[in-house]
C-alpha cells in the first residue's frame, strides 16, 4: 500500500507494484501471467499501441493448460505494415500485482520481437486499453514502478497535454519545440513502446540534403527497410533547453517516444488527458559501432546484417542491408550461442580486422584502425 495525495488530501489507495527488467529507453515488465501461468519473455508498457497483443502464439498456447477459441481474424495496422491478428477472451491476466478479469488479447506472429536471441526477449505489449483504466508510476532511473486506482501525487511535475484519436495518443506543442525543425512538425504520437526520444518522419527519403548533417542508418525490420539520420538538437521546454537525439525517418510516424523522457518519473493518469515528467536529461551521445553494423539470427537460423551505417567500415567494404554472414574471423557463427553474439561481435571489433564469410560466397574485410 502506498499513501498517495490527491487534491490536497491524503488518500489510501490500492497501488499494484509492477515488476520492472532493465532495458535501455523501453519499460519492460516481465512477471506478466495469463490464467494463472507464466508467460515467458517481457512485456513493453506501449501507450503506441491501442490494445494488447502478444506475438507468439506458440508461446502463449504453450503457458496455458488448455487451448482458447479465437475469434475471427483480422489485419491490425503496426508501424511496419499490416499484421494478421487473432483475438481471445481469457479470465484472467496478472501484471506484477495487478490482476485483470475477462481480458481479451491479440495474438500475432511476429518473428523479430518473439527472437529468443535477444537478451530482453519482447513477447508482447501492454497497450492502451489496460492503460487507460488505471493511474501509472514509473521511476525510469531507479526502474521501478507501479498501478494505481487513486490519482498520483504530481506536484512539482512538468506535463504535456494528451489528445487521443483513433486509439492513439498525441502530444501538440509550438514550433519552437526543436531549435532546428525544418518541417515545422507539431503533433507527435506518444509511444512509450519506442526507444527514440524524437522522431520526425521524412516524407521524401531520395533527397537528405535539406537535413543537417548526423550519422545515417539504414534498418530492415519486418521486410521494411527504413532510412534514417540521428542528429542532436535542442529542445525547449519552460524556457530550459535541452539537447536530444532527433531521428528523421523515411518510414516510422513522427513521435515522441521514451528516450525523450529517460533518467524521470513519469505519470500517466487514467483518462490519458496529461502525461507528467520531472526534469529531463540531455541524451547520451549516439553509440557508433568500430565496425558500423549489427547482426541478427532469423527464425530460419540465418545471422542476417540488419542495420548498416552509412560512411562505415562495412558499407565502404560491400557490405549490404540483408547480407547472410556464415563466420567472422573463420569462426562459425551457428556455432556461437545467439545470446553470445553481441559479446563475440564486440570482441572482433577490437581487432585491426574484421574478415567476413558471406552465405552467397564472398569474402568481405573490413579495415578497422
Amino acid at each position: 500500500m502506498f499513501l498517495l495525495i490527491c487534491t490536497g488530501l491524503f488518500v489510501e489507495a490500492q497501488t499494484y507494484k509492477l515488476h520492472l527488467k532493465p532495458g535501455k529507453n523501453r519499460i519492460f515488465i516481465d512477471s506478466v501471467s495469463i490464467n494463472g501461468k507464466p508467460v515467458s519473455g517481457v512485456f513493453v508498457f506501449d501507450t503506441g499501441s491501442g490494445e494488447t497483443v502478444i506475438f507468439s502464439e506458440s508461446a502463449l498456447s504453450s503457458s496455458l493448460s488448455y487451448k482458447k477459441k479465437w475469434k475471427l481474424q483480422r489485419y491490425s495496422n503496426t508501424y511496419y505494415g499490416k499484421k494478421k491478428t487473432s483475438y481471445g477472451q481469457f479470465s484472467e491476466i496478472q501484471i506484477g500485482e495487478l490482476k485483470l478479469k475477462n481480458v481479451e488479447i491479440g495474438i500475432m506472429d511476429w518473428e523479430e520481437f518473439n527472437n529468443p536471441c535477444f537478451e530482453n526477449r519482447i513477447i508482447g505489449v501492454i497497450g492502451l486499453d489496460i492503460i487507460k483504466k488505471y493511474h501509472w508510476f514509473f521511476d525510469l532511473k531507479n526502474q521501478t514502478g507501479y498501478a494505481s486506482e487513486e490519482p498520483v501525487n504530481n506536484e512539482g511535475y512538468n506535463y504535456f497535454d494528451l489528445k487521443k484519436s483513433f486509439s492513439k495518443l498525441y502530444v501538440y506543442t509550438d514550433k519552437t519545440f526543436l531549435k532546428n525543425n525544418p518541417f515545422q512538425k507539431s503533433k507527435y504520437l506518444l509511444d512509450t513502446g519506442n526507444p527514440s526520444s524524437v522522431v520526425i518522419r521524412y516524407e521524401d527519403g531520395k533527397n537528405w540534403k535539406k537535413l543537417p548533417k548526423g550519422v545515417q542508418i539504414s534498418m530492415e525490420f519486418s521486410n521494411v527497410i527504413t532510412k534514417s539520420l540521428f542528429y542532436p538538437d535542442e529542445v525547449n521546454l519552460n524556457n530550459t533547453n535541452y539537447i536530444k537525439q532527433i531521428q528523421y525517418s523515411s518510414n516510422a510516424k513522427t513521435t515522441l517516444g521514451l528516450g525523450f523522457f529517460q533518467q524521470t518519473k513519469i505519470i500517466i493518469p487514467k483518462g490519458l488527458r496529461k502525461i507528467y515528467y520531472t526534469d529531463l536529461a540531455a541524451d547520451t551521445p549516439l553509440y557508433v559501432s568500430k565496425t558500423g553494423f549489427n547482426i541478427t539470427k532469423k527464425k530460419n537460423n540465418d545471422i542476417k546484417v540488419y542495420v548498416l551505417y552509412k560512411d562505415s567500415p562495412a558499407e565502404r567494404s560491400g557490405l549490404k542491408l540483408g547480407d547472410v554472414i556464415l563466420q567472422i574471423n573463420n569462426k562459425n557463427l551457428s556455432d556461437i550461442d545467439c545470446l553470445k553474439l553481441n559479446y563475440f561481435m564486440k570482441e572482433e571489433s577490437e581487432k585491426d580486422k574484421m574478415i567476413l564469410k558471406l552465405k552467397n560466397g564472398k569474402i568481405i574485410t573490413l579495415l578497422l584502425n
